[in-house]
Parts: C-alpha cells; sequence; structure tokens
C-alpha cells in the first residue's frame, strides 16, 4: 500500500512525527507530500507535489492542520481521504482561545471549514470518544465515520533514561505552549501554595497567556517557580526526566475535558507520573492512582493536593510512572498507533 502523506503543518510537530514514523514502522510506503517551507509559498508546495506523486498512491491521508486542504484535494482527486483533523478549527480559536468572536463571519467559516472537510473525507480520526462525540454533536456528523487514535509521543525523544539529581527538592515540571486549557494560571496558583514545602516547579513555552501568567506570578509573589520560555524537544525531554511529578491540561474549557494532551503521551513514554485532568478523555486511557493521578481541572487547591499526595507516598509515584509507561508501550506507542493507522487505511481502501 502506498500512502500519500499531506499537511502544510510544521512538519516536526509530533502528531505529524508519530504518525510518519509508526506507518514507517510497519513497512507502509509512504510519499512524503508535505511542505517544509514557512512562508505561504507552502501552499503552492505542498499542492504540486500532490499533483505529481498523487496518482502513484493508494490512498490519500491528510495530516493535522488538514481543514484546508481537504476539499482542494477532493476536487484533484477520486481516491479515497482519510482525514486526521486532531481538533476542531472552531472550538480553538472560538470556543477555547476566544481569539475570534463567536457569530463573527469568521467564526462561522471556521465552523462551515470543520464540518466541511470531515463530511468531504472518507474517516476522520480524533484523538478520544469524548473529542468524537463533540464533532458529531456539533457538527451533526455521523459517529461511524470517526475512529479513535491516540496522540502517542515521538519516542526518538521522549524515552525511558535515568534521572539527574541536582538537589534535594521535589520537581514538577510542566511544558505547553501556554494556551486557556492547559490551566497554567491554576498551576502557578499551586505553586504558591507549595511555596513551603521544598518543591520546585519548571513551566517550559510560551504562547498566549504566557506573559498574564507571569505577571500573575509576579503580581502573588511565588518564588518556587522556574519559567524557561521555548526550548527544544532535546531539552524538554531532559527537564521531564529530572522531574519528579509531570502536569498535564488542568484548565477549565470545555476542550480541557475531551483531550489527552501531547505532553501526556511525553510524560507516559518516559516512565513519569502524570497528574492528568479528571474527565471521560482520561479515563479512556488512564486509571487513577494506577496508571495516573487525576485532578479536579481549574482547582489550585486540588493540583497542590496531588503533588503533596505523590511527594508524600514514593511508592504511589514510583506505580503510577512504571503503569503509566506500560499503557504507552501497549496502547500509544509509534509502532502500535502506526499498525492501527496502516489498518484503518487497509479497511478505507478496500470498503466500498
Amino acid at each position: 500500500m502506498k500512502v500519500c502523506f499531506v499537511t502544510t503543518y510544521n512538519p516536526n510537530y509530533a502528531r505529524i512525527q508519530v504518525f510518519k514514523k509508526g506507518l514507517k514502522l510497519n513497512d507502509v510506503e509512504l510519499i512524503d507530500c508535505s511542505s517544509k517551507l514557512k512562508s505561504p509559498l507552502k501552499y503552492l508546495d505542498f499542492f504540486f507535489k500532490f499533483l505529481r506523486y498523487k496518482s502513484k498512491s493508494d490512498i490519500i491521508l491528510v495530516g493535522f492542520f488538514g481543514q484546508p486542504l481537504v476539499p482542494l484535494i477532493k476536487l484533484f482527486t477520486r481516491k479515497k481521504i482519510v482525514f486526521d483533523a486532531f481538533m476542531s478549527a472552531y472550538n480553538t480559536l472560538v470556543e477555547d482561545k476566544k481569539t475570534v468572536k463567536k457569530n463573527s463571519i469568521k467564526s462561522k467559516f471556521l465552523f462551515w471549514l470543520d464540518s466541511y472537510s470531515c463530511k468531504l473525507a472518507d474517516i476522520v480520526i480524533l484523538d478520544t470518544t469524548e473529542h468524537i462525540n463533540y464533532f458529531c454533536n456539533t457538527f451533526k456528523l455521523k459517529k461511524e465515520k470517526f475512529r479513535r487514535v491516540f496522540i502517542g509521543a515521538d519516542e526518538d525523544y521522549f524515552n525511558l533514561r535515568k534521572k539527574k539529581k541536582e538537589n534535594d527538592k521535589f520537581k514538577v515540571e510542566f511544558h505547553g505552549k501556554f494556551i486557556p486549557l492547559q490551566g497554567t494560571e491554576y498551576i502557578i496558583k499551586a505553586a504558591k501554595l507549595l511555596e513551603k514545602e521544598n518543591i520546585e516547579f519548571t513551566m517550559i513555552g510560551n504562547g498566549q497567556t504566557f506573559n498574564k501568567d507571569f505577571l500573575l506570578a509576579k503580581r502573588i509573589n511565588v518564588n518556587n517557580i522556574n519559567f524557561l520560555g521555548f526550548q527544544p524537544l532535546k531539552i524538554v525531554a531532559e527537564h521531564i526526566s529530572n522531574s519528579d511529578v509531570c502536569l498535564g491540561v488542568l484548565g477549565k474549557s470545555n476542550k480541557a475535558g475531551y483531550v489527552i494532551p501531547n505532553k501526556a503521551y511525553e510524560v507516559l513514554a518516559m516512565g513519569k507520573p502524570l497528574i492528568a485532568a479528571d474527565s471521560k478523555a482520561s479515563k479512556e486511557l488512564l486509571k487513577h492512582k494506577e496508571s495516573a493521578y487525576f485532578c479536579e481541572r481549574a482547582n489550585p487547591g486540588a493540583i497542590a493536593e496531588a503533588i503533596l499526595d505523590l511527594k508524600n507516598n514514593p511508592k504511589l509515584k514510583e506505580k503510577i510512572g512504571n503503569n503509566g509507561y506500560k499503557i504507552f508501550k501497549e496502547k500509544c506507542s509509534m509502532k502500535v498507533i502506526g499498525k492501527q493507522l496502516k489498518e484503518i487505511l487497509e479497511n478505507t481502501l478496500n470498503s466500498k
């Protein structure tokens, strides 16, 4: 089976790398039509590659961010399309980040684009059943069209390694893009509650809420957080490895309740205990105090309590880390995800 893979997003993005590497691990011939250009010319680059190679492929796989690509691809091929939606443009920009006003022309366009691209595709992939439910309920789509594939992690970066102990502090790690669903403001407030507990927080990343969060930390005079800004994946992995526990998404937005974020899989892949949102999505993969520690979202006190519980119970911390790693290898490794994706592609190709 020859698969034409198309995306105009950053080719190094975790979801894209996991799919590409996972398929190759399962001996799928991948014709990569993605563009490495960063300018608007990337759309022309992808399009000419697609026109050149589409006839040599059996099926088209559209990767994240593919909403604008599916309608265009559909005009130039009759081959079946498997679309990794990964997220809703409407939900992300209108409902979560709130950078686009609801009921504006742009929001209506984003709504239409999510809906139309999914309707055109033969199969749509999302990361959790809860996320699938959102798409079906919001855009009035049929559930039969959807398949769940966990996000996974790029194991070339995120893997088991020995921890380097720098001091006697209990280290809590967070990395992300500082967007509302991640709940960074609640993490900062939790750190304030734990100032006298010999606990050190490391927060890696930059993004929409970073300046607001940094000012919050200064305003309430938090002294146990290191803000490191953006860091390459290699450095992020080192900080995860040297941590005692790591934090997932803990924000209050609806989206935080139906996704399991990239960072969660990266933590699991490194055998570290994960503090995750107590949500239906989390429970699709993990169990409380078995393979993760579930925590009420948007609650600094609950976050602080979870961290203290793991600090004071080394055996529980070790058990959660070990079991989380086992779950990752069984259900979320690049090999496993590649096999699942290969089956979806083969079934779609052979369906009437």
